[in-house]
């Protein structure tokens, strides 16, 4: 078994200090790695120069860099990361500030199971699951799958029922086999949230929800990992479900998309 600080070295070695300056010298490039850091930098542009998995490099014109991201990154920021293009100029920290704003509020938690409570809300076209470790020590929950296009959610069910009582079971995925899931590794107390663009899986036709403008409907998620994707590190824990959300109303305003409604 490896001594603690070996791990702890291994980890801090993966991330390129060479870009950063040396340990004795002044840093070259400025790093953010919290929501804090972020939101609280100076504002300034930069140009996506490499993208890696847990961080990203950024250019200004004056040649100067900056990162976003490092080792140490929570669920969040390292969410941000995987919509941050290369090759593409983005301002800080307007950029962070306008995909936090694109995040459904975490609510409506239904009973934890598996070490997990599973929340939904909406907003616009916006479904957001938000996923919560209520266990004491850290959980690895699917985030979704890595796929062309879009991400999928193999580990995600949708539950529609319409104003007829009409039950519609859904899933956010294609005939087309991905895998390649994706993990977030969530500290005690520490929530992630997917935000889901249900315009755009409205066109996918084997997603089953067709929603129709005035129409009002509940809503609810399922989170159950396949068992095709429980392969996981050793010593990990591994959230597999299944965890039900609360069920939520909501109605449909066409172009404006969903708005949440007043349980009865």
């Amino acid at each position: 078994m490896k001594a603690p600080w070996i791990a702890a070295v291994a980890v801090f070695a993966s991330f390129p200090l060479a870009e950063l300056g040396a340990a004795d010298e002044k840093p070259t490039s400025l790093v953010y790695d919290t929501p804090k850091e972020i939101l609280e930098m100076a504002p300034r542009d930069g140009k996506v120069v490499k993208n890696a998995p847990c961080y990203v490099k950024l250019e200004a014109k004056d040649g100067t860099t900056f990162h976003i991201g490092s080792p140490a990154i929570g669920a969040e920021v390292g969410r941000f990361l995987d919509l941050l293009e290369y090759g593409k100029n983005y301002r800080f920290p307007d950029a962070f500030v306008a995909y936090r704003k694109t995040l459904p509020k975490p609510g409506n938690f239904g009973e934890a199971r598996g070490g997990i409570q599973v929340g939904i809300s909406v907003k616009g076209y916006r479904l957001g699951v938000a996923m919560k470790n209520v266990l004491k020590e850290p959980i690895d929950v699917m985030t979704h799958t890595a796929a062309p296009g879009k991400p999928h959610y193999d580990q995600l069910t949708l539950y529609v029922t319409d104003s007829e009582g009409v039950v519609t079971k859904t899933g956010f995925l294609d005939e087309a086999s991905h895998p390649h899931p994706k993990f977030v590794s969530l500290k005690p107390g520490e929530v992630h949230i997917e935000s889901i663009d249900l315009k755009k899986w409205s066109t996918v036709s084997d997603f089953r929800f067709k929603p129709k403008a005035g129409e009002t409907y509940q809503l609810f998620v399922e989170y159950r990992v396949p068992n095709s994707q429980t392969i996981r590190r050793e010593g990990r824990v591994l959230a597999s479900g299944p965890a039900m959300s609360r069920s939520i109303p909501v109605r449909y305003d066409g172009e404006k998309g969903f708005a949440g409604l007043r349980r009865e």
